[in-house]
């Protein structure tokens, strides 16, 4: 009896480990879904969708606020080395104006004359370095483009519009007028040619023109 009892045993225990319900430590259990295994919802895709793309945006904003600081520094450099190779040619020219002025109280009129006109050529040609080129006026005709009518002189031959004086010179680089030359422009001679008109500026007030004559009688 015994032993038919011990065979009942070991079969209902063998039957036990086939169906899952006994098993070793760490194996997944009859039944039970093994973790993990369940599938990502619609809503869990579209959330991790979201945050992937705030990731990459927040990404890219860090990266065009770093590229325009680094550019801004970058142009701000550029800006300094410009600066400075304009400015460096004219310390030579300042340099000799102070070694004229040192100078200036022992030497004659000729050689402290001669002295300012070496300065005056160094001086311009610092500035043909950089492009900059005085505006050609005189005995040409007056352009409004180049040049800015200060005086109007009559012309005895009748011409008008010719530059006939430059008051202060202009400057260019290239096609761009960095200053307009201001210049004086014949004119035709007032009345019937007989006397000379006066020289008139164009900045005189023209109100004065149509003044009555005081009654001195």
């Amino acid at each position: 009896m015994a032993r038919k009892k011990d065979e009942s045993e070991e079969k209902r225990e063998d039957g036990l480990r086939e169906s899952g319900e006994e098993t070793e430590a760490g194996a997944p259990v009859f039944g039970e879904q093994p973790r993990g295994s369940a599938e990502p919802t619609e809503e869990d895709t579209l959330r991790l969708r979201v945050e992937e793309l705030n990731d990459r945006w927040l990404r890219a904003v860090a990266d065009l606020d770093n590229f325009r600081k680094r550019t801004a520094r970058e142009r701000e450099k550029e800006r300094g080395l410009i600066r400075a190779a304009v400015i460096l040619p004219l310390l030579d020219v300042l340099d000799d104006l102070e070694r004229a002025l040192a100078k200036g109280k022992g030497a004659g009129p000729e050689d402290f004359r001669s002295g300012i006109e070496m300065i005056h050529r160094k001086f311009l040609g610092a500035l043909g370095e950089q492009g900059v080129l005085p505006i050609a006026s005189l005995d040409r005709p007056f352009d409004p483009e180049l040049h800015e009518a200060f005086q109007a002189v009559p012309d005895p031959s009748g011409e008008e519009g010719r530059v006939v004086a430059e008051i202060r010179r202009g400057y260019r680089i290239g096609d761009h007028v960095i200053r307009p030359s201001q210049v004086a422009v014949s004119a035709p001679p007032a009345g019937d040619g007989s006397e000379e008109a006066p020289k008139k500026t164009f900045d005189e007030p023209k109100h004065k023109e149509n003044e009555e004559e005081p009654d001195n009688g």
